[in-house]
């Protein structure tokens, strides 16, 4: 397919999940000297009642082409549409001495030197991507600043306070909107369950992580560079009735524990090693053990205990992230399935012993809060509820793409450690019929929490099929002989509907991304060597939508998604491994939005190599 260059808009890199945040959690109600924020990124935390003699923030913003009035507790400025360039803060109403200070953080620029009391910062064209405010005088020690960032196609940041980062610290993408307010010391509330990032506070960058996927007891927790992509950074945290909370790797069900001052994953116990209390601190928050009571702190790139601990920051996330996954019952240990490996619409779901096919490799692919379209990766079709019925024991089966919740789970990480999934048209659970024997069906049933009912869930890479291997092992030929401009080549196989993507020099290259993909109807995509020229579009399409277009010829030629219905995720045409195209290289869409991401965020540099054969 191609597109019109007068219809072509530049597109601006989609931002992942910001999850680099410095976003800190919130006290419990039993530290009585410290301040607590909802972590919710949907929720705002009641105020205490303010009167006159309360001290205020103000603030605006310089956004598009005008500025913003000044705005105070909590009121939100910006705009989704608009450029969020430049901004002013100061105190209003205080009988305390003292001062706002902030900075912000630019692409490009760095982060700027601090300024106070109502000094306009930013640059007029220029996105903003981090901000820092703190208190100075008598004012910061009766109360906080508190603040939160809304961060393009992430939507709002739980809040973070006294010098954090509220933003992607130029990660990842770019503020739109910011809320600030001042909240009295000895202000409390709850964090909310669910699965975060835990960054230090001092490196956004630097994400507490569960080392290589390792699902047995005593693997010490580790410092790692933040990889969102991956389950391993992932941590339910989890309050108890006590007013302690617990955190839950997402990969292993394990739970973080002090063992002898390392802190390792174990299975929940009798014993308190595996609470903790939460406490926020100035520019992030500390994690008490409740048995030891010694803090958190990373020491030598691993987690371990310490009288005096680290800072941390959360950021909310889902439990899992995109990818590919088998789904085990913890019942009697079988696989989930397309029975007889059926590429067949309507072809029902079973649990069988492993037999390393893709009829038991699913693709999860996020819709919503932990909510997910789930796909099978042998015959590309989603998971179902048969006609989205809420009768119990209904027929779970593959089928096209359509819309509506029939093919859409919530999937729920358990105490136990194992997951459900619970399908949002029939609001019933995942069900192994038959106890979970061999060759039996999977239902929708209502939730028990029964072991048929429990998923183990385990990253997996869909099995090579014969077209990969031979796609790769001709990509290898021509990565070994072909020069590129950068440190990056791309290789479309149109004989076996296979790209490749390598980096690294000409004779030290390493194999990056292997996809299939569809091609040309016979002699419509060119042979030859191409290069990565930089126009990029989001969506473009008639009566139909492609997204995330890259190109590589001109304006014509591109890689982008395969076909959807027009302005939606309705899939048209989602046939890969053929030739289908008009002359462009159809990918999955994930695929399609990494290689668009990279290109456009500089990872993939313009002039990068495209080489095209047969």
């Amino acid at each position: 397919m191609s597109i019109r260059k007068q219809a072509f808009l530049p597109a601006l890199v989609c931002a992942l999940v910001a999850a680099l945040l410095l976003v800190p959690g919130t006290a419990l109600a039993s530290n009585k000297t410290s301040t607590g924020l909802v972590a919710a990124s949907t929720e705002t935390e009641t105020a205490e009642p303010k009167t006159s003699e309360d001290p205020q923030i103000k603030y605006r913003a310089y956004v598009g082409s005008k500025w913003t009035n000044w705005k105070s507790n909590g009121s939100a400025i910006g705009d989704k549409n608009k450029k969020f360039q430049i901004i002013s803060l100061k105190l209003a109403k205080s009988s305390l001495s003292g001062q706002v200070k902030y900075r912000i953080y630019q692409r490009g620029k760095g982060w700027s030197k601090w300024v106070s009391n109502g000094a306009r910062l930013g640059t007029k064209g220029w996105y903003m991507r981090g901000v820092q405010v703190r208190l100075t005088g008598k004012i910061a020690k009766s109360y906080d600043v508190v603040y939160r960032a809304y961060i393009k196609d992430t939507g709002w940041q739980p809040w973070t306070m006294n010098g954090g980062t509220a933003g992607s610290a130029g990660k990842l993408g770019q503020i739109q909107k910011l809320e600030f307010k001042l909240v009295p010391r000895g202000s409390t509330s709850s964090i909310a369950n669910g699965a975060y990032f835990i960054a230090t506070a001092k490196n956004p960058n630097a994400v507490i992580r569960l080392p290589g996927s390792k699902t047995s007891s005593g693997v010490q927790m580790t410092k790692a560079a933040f990889n969102d992509s991956s389950i391993d950074f992932r941590f339910f945290i989890r309050k108890q009735v006590d007013g302690s909370i617990t955190l839950q790797s997402c990969t292993s069900g394990l739970y973080l524990c002090d063992a002898g001052g390392k802190v390792v994953q174990r299975s929940k116990d009798g014993t308190m090693s595996s609470r903790w209390t939460l406490s926020l601190r100035s520019g992030g928050c500390a994690f008490s053990n409740v048995q030891t009571g010694r803090r958190m702190k990373v020491s030598g790139g691993k987690l371990v205990t310490a009288a005096k601990g680290s800072r941390f920051a959360l950021t909310r996330t889902d439990v899992l992230p995109n990818g590919t996954y088998t789904l085990t019952s913890i019942a009697k240990g079988n696989l989930l399935a397309v029975i007889d490996e059926s590429l067949d619409k309507g072809a029902k779901l079973q649990v069988q012993k492993e037999e390393e096919t893709n009829a038991e490799v699913f693709r999860f692919t996020r819709t919503a809060t932990d909510t997910y379209r789930i796909t099978n990766t042998g015959s590309s079709k989603r998971i179902e509820v048969a006609s989205g019925s809420s009768a119990e024991n209904a027929i779970v089966r593959q089928n096209a793409s359509s819309g509506g919740n029939l093919q859409k789970w919530k999937v729920v990480l358990g105490e136990d450690g194992a997951y459900s999934l619970v399908n949002k048209a029939s609001r019933k659970a995942l069900t192994a019929a038959g106890a979970g024997n061999p060759g039996s069906s999977a239902v929708s049933s209502t939730d028990t929490g029964a072991a048929t009912q429990r998923w183990k869930l385990v990253a997996q890479k869909p099995y090579k099929k014969g077209s990969e291997r031979l796609g790769v092992a001709q990509a290898w030929n021509y990565a070994k002989s072909t020069t590129s401009y950068t440190n990056y080549l791309i290789t479309v196989d149109l004989t076996h509907h296979w790209m490749c993507i390598f980096s690294g020099p000409k004779g030290n290259r390493t194999l990056l991304k292997s996809w299939e993909c569809s091609t040309g109807r016979p002699r419509l995509t060119p042979t030859g060597s191409y290069t990565i020229n930089g126009n990029t579009q989001y969506e473009f399409g008639d009566n139909y939508s492609c997204y995330y277009a890259t190109a590589f010829i001109g304006w014509e030629y591109l890689f982008h998604s395969v076909t959807y219905q027009k302005n939606s995720r309705r899939i048209l045409d989602g046939r890969l491994g053929q030739s289908v195209s008009s002359g462009c290289v159809r990918l999955d869409i994930d695929n399609a939005q990494w290689l668009y991401n990279s290109v456009n965020n500089g990872t993939i540099p313009v002039g990068t190599r495209v080489k095209i054969y047969y």
